[in-house]
């Protein structure tokens, strides 16, 4: 795959997407040259990898170490029931890479540690922390700020989300995590729906495609939280 130009394809696949002012040849080239890792393939991330692919990234980690469950299913919509019990980072890629065959899915089959978050980031251009776990975003925001990485966050509980953009290139005060995480529990969703998830997905994806274009995001160290069952959207 040469990221250096538009195949005769690529540009027939993305003629409409190019059309629009913000994006354009120069953009979409840069949306191919991206590598993106994303940590997570489950409700958020399954949606933040078909989003992504869609639009043309050319380079997509896929970082997930788990399987598909039951009861998991229902709002990871990549998956059926034919794939239960197996490893949601290599479906992932089977599933993907027969819709949109012009992406390199790399898959990263591991749980993000202390030890190994610098070393698997260093290779990506902007990390999409899609895994809904405390924890897990503690080590990522961490090893973004290390690297000087951007780093895109997800949460969701219950009809409920946050996402956030900390560009650690070129902010020096990037919020603090706990200005993200605000009195949220270790595990951030607490009652499931699809919906809410592929909400907070395309909010992330958004602002990505935006940052990659246009050098622009929306949300540079802000929070925009919402409660789809209210319909209440607030940027802070």
């Amino acid at each position: 795959m040469n990221s250096n130009i538009l195949s005769d394809s690529e540009l027939r696949r993305f003629s409409d997407q190019i059309a629009i002012n913000s994006i354009g040849i120069e953009g979409q080239l840069r949306l191919k040259k991206c590598r993106i890792a994303v940590v997570g393939a489950g409700g958020l991330g399954s949606v933040v990898l078909q989003l992504l692919s869609s639009v043309g990234i050319g380079y997509l980690g896929i970082i997930d170490y788990g399987m598909v469950e039951d009861k998991t299913m229902q709002r990871q919509t990549l998956f059926g029931g034919n794939d239960l019990g197996k490893l949601k980072s290599i479906l992932s890629k089977e599933k993907l890479q027969t819709i949109f065959p012009g992406v390199y899915y790399e898959i990263i089959n591991l749980e993000i540690t202390d030890e190994n978050a610098e070393r698997i980031f260093s290779k990506f251009d902007i990390v999409v922390d899609a895994s809904n776990v405390r924890a897990t975003s503690v080590i990522i925001f961490e090893a973004c700020s290390k690297l000087a990485i951007p780093a895109f966050f997800g949460l969701v509980a219950s009809t409920t989300g946050k996402v956030t953009v900390i560009d650690f290139k070129n902010t020096s005060k990037p919020l603090v995590f706990n200005d993200i995480f605000e009195n949220e529990n270790d595990t951030l969703a607490i009652g499931k729906i699809s919906i809410t998830y592929n909400f907070t997905a395309t909010i992330i994806c958004n602002e990505i495609v935006n940052y990659i274009t246009s050098n622009y995001s929306g949300l540079p160290s802000k929070i925009i939280s919402f409660d789809l069952a209210q319909y209440n959207i607030t940027i802070r």
